[in-house]
């Protein structure tokens, strides 16, 4: 993850809050800013784990929620984006390598957490997935075929990471699988369906 910088309990981060929405409002296209927001949702990611290192986890989750909106917002951009029939495949590359990356960190993160933070940090796992699955759905099928080759091995890695916090009673969905992205999911016993909100 990228140095988080000047973090949210600083009485002078407002400042940067302003910096960035100024910014982000001054990046003119969906796909640049689909491109802003994701990188920085993982600015929001560091600061959480920054926070949680620092024994301040009512300020992490905090960030955390703001991880799963400007994540959300990034998939939007991206979204209305194709629907205007623009080129997305590598801005959503990006999208599902950070996405797959952030539940790698997530999973590492849960267990060195209190247990009042594990909760928000099981929502950014599954904002993660989501995003992960809502990229890939969305590239083309043979620039996906390329992607799902080379995370193939990080793929896998996260899978066993979560694997881990699931044998622990961690209600953690699974990762869809690429190979049949298009199809129903199934949900193992003792997991919780992965959905979106507002979907059933």
């Amino acid at each position: 993850l990228p140095d988080p910088g000047m973090l949210p309990d600083s009485p002078f981060y407002f400042l940067k809050s302003w910096a960035e929405d100024v910014g982000t409002l001054f990046t003119f296209g969906d796909v640049a800013k689909c491109e802003r927001l994701v990188n920085l949702a993982e600015k929001r990611l560091g600061e959480a784990k920054a926070l949680l290192e620092k024994g301040k986890p009512e300020v992490a989750e905090k960030a955390l929620a703001r991880y799963q909106e400007q994540l959300n917002s990034a998939l939007s951009k991206a979204q209305e984006a194709k629907g205007k029939g623009l080129d997305t495949d590598e801005v959503l590359t990006k999208v599902s390598e950070a996405t797959l990356k952030h539940q790698a960190v997530l999973a590492d993160v849960y267990e060195r957490v209190p247990e009042q933070a594990k909760p928000a940090i099981q929502r950014a796992i599954e904002a993660g997935m989501r995003g992960y699955e809502e990229a890939l759905k969305a590239i083309s099928g043979q620039k996906r075929e390329e992607i799902l080759k080379k995370t193939e091995d990080k793929r896998r890695d996260v899978e066993k990471r979560l694997e881990d916090l699931r044998k622990k009673g961690v209600p953690i969905p699974t990762i869809p699988v690429p190979e049949k992205i298009e199809q129903p999911i199934p949900t193992p016993p003792g997991t919780q369906k992965l959905t979106t909100p507002g979907r059933p």
